[in-house]
């Protein structure tokens, strides 16, 4: 029993920082995972441990970031434009990854030896959790409208302007329920992928891994169609990995038939006539839109992904070279478009997205690094540290995303943080050569 207690707290804590959601009287949820933290510690540790502050992957990291927000006041005030937008996300962003290293002794208590495939499992529940909660806002009227009433009164009034808006992104407890959302759902989708690949169950009973893959797809169908991009990249991932390709097809098909008999279920069993309603003409049109647009035209698309293309235009060598200073504009982004490669060049040029590529690419250079060798436990590592970063650069087409999607790049320093420290602990323990 204090083995599940622990979990739930670490899920707990993970939760409440990757996702910083609204909380009266303590502004949002990091603050709160702080408290809790350092609750812990106070009653039950008696000690307030800062070693994963002084782990050389964590430091890098934290000195990449802060230097990215230099350069970000930089480019602003030297355009005489004084647009800190970014550099008050790169604050968050501070804020939320020390938050994580804070708690890292809760997350990891002892668990050193086996951190990695630990925090894999964490990462799994914590997005389970939240399509969990996203459901029961579904199903349960008035649970949902609180989780609506207590976001930002601007997000309010964008999800209450298209009815659709409140069962994509209204029923999340997240803080950015638009784009980042989804994404961090594509992330967890690749790591559930990696945790099958396990031969120990211990981290996801056989039970566990049908509730967390149906929890995964229920919220990601009600966050957006960005996380199926996760779901794809990490399937191809799965498929690289095995010696025999053509054994997962079956497979496959059996893990899905047996998540769709459970969706069918709980459709007819617990939802009410409006609501299935609801599902059949807001929910599953904008979720599958690629797959009615096919039905009706013969052809795979979507209106963001139509509308993509004119998100990219040609910049002047000037905005390529030193951009404009300036991320928002009348209320919208400046140079009104959503693609994140744009938004960066115009910010502040190529520069600007190379330094910021250049923070992002700290997460991952160490970890690629030891990971790449001749065996097989190493190798799907680097193929998940690979696959990783691969959807960086892919998400970054649709909207900002390389070192700016606040939600991923805490999961980003968990994970490899995690990597990092058990990769030490068993070198310790049996040698340099292992």
């Amino acid at each position: 029993m204090n083995n599940i207690f622990q979990f739930i707290l670490k899920v707990v804590i993970l939760f409440l920082i990757i996702f910083n959601f609204r909380i009266p009287f303590v502004y949002n949820s990091a603050v709160l995972s702080v408290f809790i933290s350092t609750f812990y510690y106070l009653f039950f540790k008696r000690t307030f441990p800062f070693t994963y502050f002084y782990l050389k992957h964590n430091t890098t990291i934290l000195i990449g970031l802060f230097l990215s927000g230099v350069f970000c006041a930089f480019i602003t005030i030297a355009h005489n434009q004084y647009d800190f937008t970014i550099i008050k996300i790169l604050l968050l962003q501070l804020f939320m990854l020390c938050s994580l290293i804070y708690a890292l002794p809760i997350m990891l208590d002892e668990r050193e030896s086996d951190a990695f495939e630990l925090s894999l499992s964490i990462v799994c529940y914590t997005f389970a959790l939240q399509g969990l909660i996203q459901l029961l806002g579904l199903l349960i009227p008035p649970f949902g409208e609180w989780l609506i009433s207590i976001k930002s009164a601007e997000l309010q009034e964008f999800l209450r302007n298209n009815p659709y808006n409140i069962y994509f992104r209204g029923y999340a407890l997240a803080g950015n329920p638009l784009f980042e959302l989804p994404g961090g759902y594509g992330l967890a989708f690749i790591l559930f992928f990696r945790l099958l690949q396990f031969e120990n169950l211990k981290y996801i009973p056989t039970l566990f891994k049908y509730l967390i893959f149906t929890l995964l797809s229920i919220g990601s169908i009600m966050s957006g169609r960005t996380a199926y991009i996760g779901f794809g990249i990490g399937l191809i991932m799965s498929i690289l990995t095995l010696k025999n390709p053509m054994k997962v097809i079956p497979n496959l098909l059996k893990f899905i038939s047996i998540i769709a008999v459970v969706v069918v279920a709980i459709f007819n069993l617990g939802f009410s006539s409006s609501l299935k309603n609801a599902v059949m003409h807001d929910i599953f049109p904008f979720a599958f839109e690629f797959y009615y647009n096919y039905e009706e035209s013969g052809k795979f698309s979507t209106g963001s992904s139509d509308a993509l293309e004119h998100h990219y235009y040609e910049l002047s060598d000037e905005i390529l070279m030193t951009g404009a200073g300036r991320y928002l504009e009348d209320g919208g982004y400046f140079g009104k478009t959503d693609a994140g490669y744009m938004r960066k060049l115009l910010y502040g040029g190529i520069p600007y997205l190379l330094c910021l590529i250049g923070y992002q690419m700290l997460y991952f250079i160490r970890p690629l690094s030891i990971s790449n060798s001749s065996s097989i436990r190493n190798r799907n590592d680097f193929l998940l540290f690979l696959t990783m970063l691969v959807l960086l650069f892919v998400l970054e087409i649709k909207g900002d995303t390389i070192g700016t999607q606040n939600i991923t790049e805490v999961l980003l320093l968990f994970i490899t943080a995690s990597y990092m420290i058990q990769y030490y602990k068993i070198t310790e323990a049996n040698g340099p050569n292992t």
